[in-house]
């Protein structure tokens, strides 16, 4: 019986992502309209934590407290993206991960951070409608990129 419960108990923790293929638009007044794909995994749905901490380690150096992130996943960018001159990777911290809505937050070193928003807008279970929003703070295009994912 022990380990029948125990088999019981793990199954719910066995939550996986899921993996969007997506198709983006890209316009700027300098290069024009471009389109390129995106592959966004959402990597598994375990609860992580997030907190800002001192030199010394100090975990009282952000008010905040902690935020709890509902799985940790990546995003592949390919060859005509805004943030590098080829394909470029990165991990994608996702706040919300629920059935029909993903949204998380890209953090990079060298430019501002971006939000990511994968929503399925159809109502129809049976045919999906995931379209994908990615906003950033420091970017030579369009602040607002949109695309259409499988």
């Amino acid at each position: 019986m022990k380990t029948l419960l125990t088999l019981l108990l793990l199954i719910p923790s066995l939550c996986w992502g899921e993996v969007f293929n997506c198709e983006m638009t890209l316009t700027s007044d300098t290069w024009g309209t471009q389109k390129y794909d995106v592959l966004v995994d959402t990597g598994n749905k375990e609860q992580s934590y997030l907190t800002v901490v001192d030199d010394d380690a100090n975990l009282d150096a952000y008010d905040g407290g902690f935020y709890i992130l509902m799985s940790i996943g990546d995003i592949y960018f390919q060859k005509g993206n805004p943030y590098a001159v080829g394909k470029y990777d990165d991990k994608v911290l996702f706040q919300n991960a629920f059935e029909d809505e993903y949204m998380g937050v890209i953090l990079r070193v060298d430019q501002g951070p971006s939000t990511i928003v994968l929503k399925n807008t159809s109502r129809n279970k049976n045919s999906p409608n995931w379209i994908i929003t990615i906003t950033d703070s420091d970017t030579q295009f369009d602040e607002i990129q949109k695309g259409k994912c499988d």
